[in-house]
């Protein structure tokens, strides 16, 4: 990947902190700078998604995560009360 050199001004304490911390961490402070910046668009590329996957669900009328965690209580509640039952046991099972 080519790199591009782009003059930026940043406050002399914040450079002084990036400096500090990639000192401590062994590093160039362009390097954890240019570590951080691609971190920064990751976050925004899935927070993006992630947007618009809530907005696509929501016209697809999907439930929220609350009321999936709901509905999945109800289901292991039923699930375990069917096996207390033995009603979950097939018919057709052999006995050892």
């Amino acid at each position: 990947m080519a790199k591009v050199i782009v003059p930026v001004r940043i406050p002399e304490r914040l450079w002084e902190e990036f400096a500090r911390i990639a000192r401590r961490r062994r590093r160039k402070p362009e390097s954890l700078v240019e570590k951080m910046a691609f971190e920064c668009v990751q976050r925004i590329a899935d927070e993006e998604l992630l947007a618009a996957s809530e907005s696509a669900a929501r016209r697809a009328g999907l439930h929220r995560r609350n009321d999936i965690e709901e509905i999945i209580r109800q289901y292991r509640r039923q699930k375990a009360r069917k096996a207390n039952d033995g009603r979950t046991k097939t018919p057709n099972a052999r006995s050892s």
